[in-house]
């Protein structure tokens, strides 16, 4: 009789023990979001996400189960095991779920916690493109309104004033666009004092941008604020276009010894580098320089350097270009070589397919000083980059 009381003590402990390990294992598990950070190691900044979970602390080991919604249906993407308490995974854009399963000391699988759902945004960089700040007055007080435009803009952005002193002055409302160009942001009088400030747009995970220059003072009355604007020049360019075009040559009138000779020409072809410098709101300055190749009666290249404006539609996507320089034709033929002192105008469009590509048309003038002097007609088309 002691023996089986002994035999049924023992069968009681191993279901008491048994049940301890269910009771910490299932019921406890807690998937969480432990946030997330920027990772700048690769060439585009992105967010990785650190998965985190409490509870089950008599497993040897988890199952982690990740999916993705699309249109409103889940799908498997992450099935991965692991002895830590959470996971750090790096994912596209968009809405995900997941879960934890523990597993005990007999590898066997306990009740898996619930669904946690988190959403992944994308390491958008903003830019800035325009500030134009308006003075503007509502019927019930008086309000400063600025609008601001640039890409990469969310919901999510931070956008601010910041003074010499460090002082933020926060906007009392802020309105995105829904494509992320234009904020419209709302300061009440009395947020404003007398300063310099810079204006700064930052992102989820830390990327900024901004842009100084702007001066807070009193009118001449000394009761009311004025807002200035003035966006300095840069001695180093905002930015790189390199180019090549095709670039053919339509004589219009010429001395005796004409440099290209009488027929137009269609061999002809161009590299330019520019450096772009911002300083107005929609146009922007730089230098240029670029060599033209043309093999017509005589083989000539004309390196050339010059000065641009740019000038932007409110899109930002399509600009007209006016260039003038100055340069050198170098001739060659078959029984002489030629230098020739050249002048040049032009105008193109152009129009940025991407963030990084663009295209562009147009048509320009060469004057050539010579005994006589020559004129030429250059129209050209071409595909370039900016950096």
């Amino acid at each position: 009789m002691e023996i089986k009381r002994q035999f049924n003590n023992q069968r009681i402990l191993k279901i008491l023990i048994g049940a301890v390990f269910l009771f910490a294992l299932c019921p406890g598990l807690q998937a969480q979001s432990g946030g997330f950070y920027l990772d700048r190691s690769s060439a585009r900044p992105r967010f990785v996400q650190r998965l985190t979970w409490t509870g089950g602390e008599y497993a040897i080991r988890y199952e982690v189960v990740m999916e993705r919604e699309e249109a409103g249906v889940y799908s498997s993407l992450i099935q991965e095991f692991t002895t830590m308490s959470f996971i750090e995974v790096s994912l596209p854009p968009g809405m995900y779920r997941f879960r934890v399963i523990p597993y005990d000391y007999l590898d066997r699988p306990g009740t898996a916690s619930q669904w946690m759902s988190i959403e992944v945004l994308a390491a958008l960089n903003p830019e800035l493109d325009v500030t134009t700040p308006e003075l503007a007055f509502s019927l019930d007080e008086d309000v400063y309104v600025m609008s601001v435009s640039g890409r990469n803009l969310t919901d999510d952005s931070e956008v601010y004033l910041r003074g010499n002193d460090g002082e933020l002055i926060i906007p009392s409302e802020k309105q995105i666009s829904p494509d992320g160009t234009t904020v419209r942001l709302i300061f009440e009088k009395d947020q404003f004092y007398p300063g310099d400030f810079e204006l700064v747009i930052r992102n989820p995970g830390g990327l900024e941008t901004s842009m100084g220059g702007i001066t807070i003072s009193y009118d001449e009355t000394g009761t009311e604020y004025m807002v200035y604007i003035r966006k300095p020049f840069k001695f180093t360019p905002d930015i790189l276009h390199i180019s090549a075009a095709w670039k053919p040559i339509l004589p219009v009138y010429y001395d005796e010894n004409q440099a290209f000779g009488r027929e137009p020409s269609g061999a002809g072809a161009a590299i330019n580098l520019g450096l772009i410098y911002s300083r107005w709101d929609l146009i922007e300055i730089g230098i240029e320089i670029g060599i033209s190749l043309y093999n017509s009666e005589e083989n000539a290249a004309s390196p050339e350097i010059g000065l641009l404006v740019q000038k932007w539609f409110p899109n930002r996507v399509t600009a007209l270009i006016f260039r003038t320089g100055i340069g050198i034709t170098m001739m060659g033929g078959d029984d002489k070589t030629e230098n020739l002192f050249h002048t040049s105008i032009a105008t193109s469009f152009f129009w940025l397919i991407t963030r990084n590509i663009f295209a562009e048309a147009g048509v320009g003038y060469t004057h050539m000083a010579k005994d006589e002097p020559s004129g030429y007609i250059t129209p050209w088309i071409g595909i370039g980059m900016q950096l």
